[in-house]
């Protein structure tokens, strides 16, 4: 996972630099892995990073809250992947999560936020620079995994 480039528009060993997960739904230690940890090539340089998004928005915000933090929710990751929300190079990755869910915060249903910043980041040109993780408590079943994925999620 992570960026893909044109290989007929410009071939080289950039192609090769993309992450390998061995399987879809990954472990709870993997995913803290994966946030925690920035893998970088041999010169130095940042090879693959992911950063965070909360999904999750006020109780008594109501529907309207809901559209609020969608629209939040893809703006910051195209500040990610651009390097705009923190002055760095951009991530290859965003981790959509709602483990910030709680008596005050309701969690963005994951298809909704994967399927919006799926969505976003295709008309923003901006999809093939970076992966889709989702860290979701209301994935339990094959299908709902299944589902994630077919809205656009890598993990």
């Amino acid at each position: 996972v992570g960026p893909e480039g044109n290989m007929l528009a410009d071939p080289g060993e950039s192609h090769c630099r993309r992450l390998v997960v061995r399987q879809p739904v990954l472990t709870l230690e993997e995913m803290e892995t994966l946030k925690n940890k920035v893998y970088k090539y041999d010169d130095g340089s940042v090879g693959f990073s992911a950063k965070l998004i909360d999904c999750t928005f006020p109780i008594g915000s109501g529907p309207g809250g809901m559209i609020h933090a969608l629209d939040r929710i893809c703006d910051e990751a195209s500040g990610i992947i651009q390097g705009a929300a923190f002055g760095q190079p951009g991530a290859q990755a965003v981790i959509l999560s709602d483990r910030l869910a709680g008596p005050d915060r309701i969690p963005v249903p994951s298809l909704v936020a994967v399927g919006a910043v799926h969505q976003h980041l295709l008309k923003t040109k901006q999809r093939p620079k970076a992966a889709i993780f989702a860290e979701a408590g209301d994935a339990k079943e094959v299908t709902d995994f299944a589902t994630l994925f077919g809205y656009g999620c890598d993990g």
